[in-house]
């Protein structure tokens, strides 16, 4: 009897504590997570009564619906933690950021020769800062980040192994996003005096981080289902609101190089050809509106983006009718093609651009988490600070 009892003891005590880590560690989330960092340690925490109460009342901004008890699971890699609470299933995850190593700075005048940072005691050069320097607030900030990430993601690619065919690959995939052929390609570098041998280790450099990403990111097994897809568009219905637009053509005679008295002539030769000659050839032959004479002067407008007498007339006027409006600019001829109201898209017209949406954004989502690993154990030093007066 005595064992029996013992024994239920000890199958009790192994099911209060059983770990929960089977329930997490296939989830998305810790996959991805985990894949960054496969050396992050792994620990969890079993909440009730008040001591859940407080841990909800601290999180309550994150995980606002967790129940009276409930376990939290942490995977921390030193850079970031993720954090799951689960009952059942996993409830609410956060990813919070860890310890990480601080920039130090110094004076300018202490720097070598045009160098303006060190990652991991690699020399950046100031021209590498110059050449991706922004205009406007904080523009400095913003390329010093660009070029510590850039140099973070070279040196953790400096191992990765590529074939030739990989860089091959890399090159024709690099001139054919250039809207050039590969002889086209490699004239203009030679005209921006960059040998084939700079090129190529360019194109290694590429095929290197292309498929260093792949291997972290798992940019080429990330796919967006269209039931995803579908539950994104439903929750989200404001995203995909199409504001009220008209089809318009237009041919504008312009006041810009002409008398008040050739506009004037102009405009009742157009004005008289309306009934019997073709809008488009009339655009041709008389519109000073260069922008879309090729595609006949057609226009797709919202509220808002023309002159209110154009818009009003663009709106207003019955379908292949045409409004004549006069302003400053000159006359215009407003032929009203289509008016679309206000409404919401079909989920069959953007479903495609939202798949590849939604892949862009959990791309970029894990390649901030990685670089945020990166950095967190990074030597920068930046010489940038001040020298004094």
């Amino acid at each position: 009897m005595r064992q029996w009892i013992l024994l239920t003891l000890v199958l009790l005590a192994s099911c209060m504590g059983s770990s929960i880590q089977s329930t997490v560690e296939t989830t998305e989330a810790v996959e991805v997570f985990l894949s960054l960092a496969p050396d992050a340690t792994y620990k969890e925490v079993h909440f009730s009564g008040d001591d859940a109460a407080a841990v909800q009342e601290l999180v309550q901004g994150q995980c606002p619906t967790l129940p009276d008890s409930f376990s939290r699971a942490t995977y921390d890699a030193g850079g970031m933690k993720l954090v799951l609470y689960v009952d059942e299933e996993v409830v609410c995850t956060i990813l919070q950021p860890g310890e990480q190593k601080e920039t130090v700075f110094k004076k300018v005048s202490e720097a070598p020769e045009g160098v303006a940072l060190t990652v991991n005691g690699v020399e950046v050069p100031v021209t590498a800062i110059q050449a991706v320097l922004p205009e406007g607030q904080d523009a400095l900030n913003l390329a010093v980040n660009r070029v510590v990430n850039d140099e973070l993601l070279r040196q953790a690619a400096a191992d990765i192994v590529v074939s030739e065919e990989d860089v091959t690959q890399t090159t024709a995939t690099f001139f054919e996003q250039a809207g050039v052929t590969g002889e086209e390609g490699r004239a203009q570098l030679k005209e921006s005096s960059i040998s084939d041998e700079e090129f190529a280790q360019q194109m290694e450099g590429r095929a290197k981080l292309e498929k260093l990403l792949n291997e972290k990111l798992g940019a080429d097994a990330l796919e967006v289902s269209e039931e995803d897809a579908r539950a994104y568009y439903l929750q989200n219905t404001n995203q995909f609101v199409q504001q009220e637009q008209a089809v318009m053509r237009h041919i504008l005679v312009s006041a810009e190089s002409r008398s008040a008295a050739a506009v004037t002539s102009r405009a009742e030769l157009v004005r008289e050809k309306l009934a019997d000659t073709d809008f488009c050839e009339l655009v041709t032959e008389y519109s000073d509106d260069i922008q879309n004479k090729e595609q006949c002067g057609t226009y797709v407008i919202p509220r808002g983006a023309v002159l209110p007498a154009i818009e009003e007339a663009a709106f207003t006027t019955p379908a292949n009718e045409v409004a004549i409006v006069e302003t400053e600019q000159g006359v215009h001829f407003v032929q009203s093609l289509e008016v679309t109201p206000t409404q919401v898209a079909e989920f069959a017209q953007i479903a495609e651009n939202l798949k590849e949406t939604l892949k862009n954004t959990a791309l970029q989502q894990r390649l901030n988490l990685y670089l945020q690993l990166l950095r967190a154990d990074a030597e920068i030093v930046a010489y940038l600070a001040a020298d004094e007066a």
